[in-house]
């Protein structure tokens, strides 16, 4: 018989028991609450984006497309609208992607509302390879018969690039073009680091790769003022046969022009007919009004991009859903720094970028791959895991490479296996070497502030890595072996995709950042050309004819993107003006490890 004891015990069993059960299902219940009302908000999120789309952003007759590209450019957009739309303050945080971009240019030259575009370029962010894009398909464009208007107060070298695919360039009276060729400074911090006490430890394989070279030294090496030379003269040459051919132009002209400083004016820069005529805005708008034949009292109906890229709203169905249509080509996107793990922060992950290629590579409605790449490199991990994703996915379906801005160092590392290599005009590409950059704070901590460091260890090298103490010989022949081992990894790689020998892929190895046109006569890429190229290339490869666009890493959910967004907030709110210096912590943080990154870059303004 139980005792009274024991039947207690039972009953408290059971009640546990019991209560667990109530607590799991609760649980549960609680759970797929969650999921519901998160999925309930996010389908009538994107019906509010459909019924702006259809209701606020409808297209008038007779308007115009106000193009102004002063937002970061960045390769795909990843958020409502293409916006990159700020769930915690509800606004446009101001970039847009070059795919949409290009794809609105291409839907506004059939679109019968749009009777042409207005370039209103007073402010430009994007870089010369971005620029290249979309001023091949304003080139296309104008093929409908649709006119396009360029004004702004002053011109740069980039903005003064894209105004000349217009049929008229007007500029401010007393504005300015800037002429005057291109540039490059790099800044050395030796002299800083001397007298912080702070010594860097470098380990580093390739005579170019000058990554490293500022902590090491105050004066430009010979090599790297040679490759940097090299990429100017061919980006320099490049840019003036493209404005000699829309401006008729000889270059001989447009060198002396640079060397002499010579259009030191607005006038001037009209009588050597660079710039069809001075004008003020509004001046240039009643021209408009003109063209598309209203009076000038009349208001002119205008539609700037941000707005126009709403009206798609097929784009904003499927960037949340992957719609069935038979055929496709898949674009995987992978832009910024490389680092292991999952994407963030403008940086491509190598555990998000794998999982996109795997994706594409097992949809069976995937005929073949473009693997867009603008990246100046980051981990040798990270983009060894990358690459074998992409090796593993040309095994079934055919991979085209497109590089953007950057393909270089790591960016190449992880393209070189591809069928085919586009490169546009003026990618920065190469780069193959590798290194490890650590920093010994051991003397800055105790001259400077005084801090001391005593240690603790086991074995005599248990505390290797550490910033705190310099490195010893062993360890830095210790990472010096690791260093060389992956740089074998990178051109016996590189010797594999390209069909060459590892000793033809050191010889233009070694660091060296090579401009696109001299890439191609090396056999670094295959050809120059657009992201559409490479597509219409992948597209032969896979022997279709008809079939859609699909994009990858696929558009993070509503809810992760504004968890993701609340946390970014909180913790720039905890730090307040220390939240720019945890950026830069982190940044350097994601270096750690064998690096094969190019970290200095070549700006065109």
């Amino acid at each position: 018989m139980e005792t009274t004891k024991e039947k207690s015990k039972k009953t408290k069993a059971d009640e546990s028991g019991a209560s667990f059960v109530k607590i799991m299902l609760a649980s549960a219940v609680g759970f797929v609450g969650v999921i519901l009302l998160v999925s309930l908000f996010s389908a009538l999120f994107i019906g509010s984006l459909i019924a702006t789309a259809t209701k606020e952003t409808q297209i008038k007759e007779n308007s115009i497309l106000v193009m102004t590209l002063a937002q970061p450019i960045v390769e795909q957009q990843q958020d409502p609208f293409n916006l990159n739309f700020n769930f915690m303050d509800m606004e446009n945080s101001g970039t847009l992607g070059l795919n949409k971009i290009l794809s609105s240019i291409e839907r506004a030259k059939t679109d019968e509302n749009i009777k042409g575009i207005f370039l209103d370029l007073n402010i430009i962010q994007a870089s010369l390879s971005e620029l290249y894009e979309i001023r091949l398909a304003l080139e296309d464009f104008k093929t409908s018969g649709k006119f396009i208007v360029a004004h702004a107060d002053y011109y740069t070298h980039t903005s003064y690039y894209i105004a000349t695919v217009a049929d008229k360039i007007y500029i401010t009276p007393t504005g300015s073009l800037i002429w005057k060729g291109f540039a490059s400074q790099v800044m050395y911090y030796k002299g800083l680091l001397d007298k912080l006490e702070l010594k860097p430890e470098i380990i580093r394989h390739g005579k170019f790769k000058s990554a490293v070279e500022p902590f090491m030294t105050d004066q430009m090496s010979d090599e790297n003022r040679l490759q940097i030379e090299t990429m100017l003269n061919s980006m320099w040459d490049k840019y003036l046969e493209e404005i000699s051919k829309t401006r008729s132009l000889d270059i001989e002209s447009l060198n002396l022009y640079a060397d002499s400083l010579l259009i030191n004016s607005s006038e001037k820069a009209v009588a050597l007919k660079l710039i069809d005529g001075q004008k003020f805005r509004n001046d240039v708008l009643d021209e408009l009004k003109e063209l598309i034949g209203i009076e000038e009292k009349d208001k002119l109906n205008t539609v700037k991009l941000s707005k126009y890229i709403e009206t798609d709203i097929e784009d904003i169905t499927e960037m949340y859903a992957e719609i069935d249509k038979g055929e496709k080509i898949a674009i995987i996107y992978a832009e910024g720094d490389i680092i292991p793990g999952k994407s963030k922060d403008g940086s491509m992950g190598s555990i998000t970028i794998a999982n996109a290629i795997k994706k594409a590579a097992n949809n069976e409605s995937v005929k073949a791959i473009v693997f867009r790449v603008n990246s100046p490199g980051g981990s040798a991990l990270a983009s060894e895991v990358i690459l074998h994703e992409i090796e593993l996915a040309k095994a079934k379906k055919p991979v085209v490479v497109s590089m953007g801005k950057y393909a270089a160092s790591g960016g190449y590392y992880i393209s070189c296996y591809a069928d085919k290599i586009y490169a546009e005009p003026y990618t920065l590409t190469g780069s193959i070497g590798v290194f490890s950059l650590m920093f010994n704070l051991e003397d800055l901590l105790y001259n400077k502030i005084g801090i001391k460091i005593n240690t603790v260890k086991t074995n005599e090298s248990s505390d290797f890595g550490s910033m705190l103490r310099p490195l010893t010989p062993n360890e830095r022949q210790h990472l010096q072996l690791q260093v060389e081992d992956i740089y074998d990894d990178f051109i016996s790689h590189v010797a594999k995709g390209r069909n060459m020998t590892k000793e033809q892929v050191d010889e233009i190895g070694q660091g060296r950042v090579w401009a696109a046109q001299d890439a191609l006569e090396i056999g670094l890429i295959d050809e120059i050309g657009t992201i559409d190229d490479a597509v219409k290339h992948a597209a032969s490869l896979a022997n279709i004819q008809q079939y859609d666009i699909i994009e990858y890493p696929k558009v993070m959910n509503f809810f992760d993107k504004f968890m993701q967004e609340y946390q970014t907030k909180i913790l720039a709110e905890q730090l307040g003006e220390n939240y720019y210096l945890f950026k830069q912590i982190e940044k350097f943080r994601n270096m750690q490890g064998i690096q094969a990154r190019m970290t200095f870059e070549i700006d065109v303004y």
